[in-house]
């Protein structure tokens, strides 16, 4: 890991030297207009920040605590970004400030493109689709901005300061992918400062507004901003066995056992005949999902003669037949329908149980449990 992160920060070392040679180029002809500045600029931000969030993981990396592989993750959309802007003096100059907004998690970075403010607002309408999360996630989102004066805009202004500068330099010492020789080189910082960060972790997405975690005292922005937070979770569980189903028959007033081939991926639970039907890549008997399903998994019932047997509560929409069945409680339109499984050993039924009550567990902690809110009391 160590190696692989080695290089790719060396790529960028390299890539931020190109960037800085580019913007000292086009600052040195003085006839630039605002946006090759700007594009410069941005483009120097994105390398410089991609660097640190590089030799940030190298510092992190302890190869004694590496995370277990997780059973599940999600890709998470980010859009709609729309950040209020303080009240602004009504006198007009010949400054305009332009706005980038970076997205990062780990050393994944992405960033908008550059707008400027429209309405005393700030409206990113770009997605941004970040992949393989844990339910531990952090995803930092920062704005930076830059002022730059129209009519000479290789010369940079920051916010409530008088003076004028140019980019600061630093030193970075890599190794060239190309040559493979140790290098020295003095880089051009860019002049996009920030102005504003907050962070996103999952207890977090469901909420369309977030207020900013640090604020500089000469921001332009206010403190609380509005966005759309959608996440696909991807759950690689996977499991299959014999089981004896259980159903309860209305007629008979009792339950109707039947040996079944059940196969569990992701979060459903498909029931078939006879394993060759799955191979054969016929449609199941049954499919239960498990989004529908109400936890704790109830395992062993008392006053059941069939010891190795759980159920798997789950609900369903009203028919018109369904004329004995008491709705939910909170889910007027939906009905509780039991099924009942009976497994043949110990060891089998552990093995189920601790897998459903996994996928159970896990679609609760993303918030995907439709039904959660008439069982978690």
């Amino acid at each position: 890991m160590f190696n692989t992160l080695k290089k790719l920060r060396d790529v960028e070392c390299v890539k931020m030297k190109e960037a800085s040679n580019a913007l000292k180029a086009i600052k040195a002809l003085k006839k630039s207009d605002c946006s090759e500045v700007v594009l410069a600029e941005k483009i120097l931000l994105e390398t410089e920040l991609k660097y640190k969030l590089i030799v940030n993981k190298i510092r992190d990396v302890n190869y004694s605590n590496l995370k277990p592989v997780s059973k599940h993750s999600a890709s998470i959309t980010l859009s709609n970004f729309q950040y209020e802007l303080k009240p602004q003096s009504s006198k007009k100059n010949k400054f305009v400030t332009y706005f980038v907004l970076a997205v990062s998690n780990g050393t994944d970075l992405q960033m908008s493109k550059i707008i400027t403010a429209a309405e005393d607002k700030l409206l990113f309408n770009e997605q941004f689709l970040l992949a393989d999360f844990d339910e531990d996630f952090n995803i930092e989102v920062k704005v930076y901005s830059i002022k730059l004066d129209a009519t000479k805009p290789w010369i940079t202004s920051f916010f409530k300061k008088k003076r004028k500068t140019c980019c600061p330099m630093f030193t970075i010492y890599y190794e060239n992918v190309n040559t493979l020789e140790m290098q020295e080189s003095s880089i051009l910082s860019t002049s996009f400062t920030c102005c504003g960060e907050l962070s996103i972790t999952k207890d977090q997405m469901r909420d369309n507004s977030i207020f900013i975690t640090h604020l500089p005292n000469d921001s332009c922005l206010k403190n609380e901003v509005r966005l759309s937070v959608v996440a696909n979770l991807k759950l690689n569980f996977c499991h299959s066995g014999f089981l004896t189903l259980g159903r309860f028959s209305d007629q008979r007033e009792e339950i109707f056992w039947e040996r079944k081939w059940c196969v569990l991926e992701s979060n459903l639970l498909n029931i078939y005949n006879y394993p060759q039907e799955k191979q054969n890549e016929k449609p199941p008997i049954c499919t239960i999902n498990l989004e529908y399903c109400m936890i704790p998994l109830e395992k062993n019932p008392k006053n059941f003669s069939r010891k190795r047997t759980f159920i798997l509560k789950t609900g369903r929409s009203i028919t018109l037949n369904d004329n004995n069945y008491e709705p939910l409680t909170k889910k007027q339109n939906f009905i509780m329908e039991k099924y009942f499984f009976f497994a043949d050993t110990k060891k089998e039924f552990i093995e189920w149980t601790e897998e459903l009550t996994s996928v159970l567990n896990c679609l609760k902690s993303w918030g995907r449990l439709i039904l959660a809110d008439n069982y978690y009391q």
